[in-house]
């Protein structure tokens, strides 16, 4: 399921990106993109000793009741 996530997404991301590459040049380098990206999180956290970077930052966003005009 992660490969086939992986291909379709790098598939919508060549529809939009409007490249002349071909679809698969095109996956490949998207995913070695990532790759590298990855590596580079991964040996900063490694290098400064912290997992901060690997951890995922949720974050809530409140909305008021109230709207514009001043009601519910």
């Amino acid at each position: 399921m992660l490969i086939a996530a992986a291909v379709v997404e790098g598939l919508v991301d060549h529809r939009r990106s409007g490249t002349s590459l071909g679809p698969l040049p095109h996956l490949a380098i998207r995913r070695l993109d990532d790759l590298a990206y990855g590596w580079g999180v991964w040996r900063g956290a490694l290098r400064r000793g912290t997992t901060a970077p690997l951890r995922p930052r949720l974050a809530v966003r409140l909305v008021s009741r109230w709207t514009a005009g001043g009601r519910p």
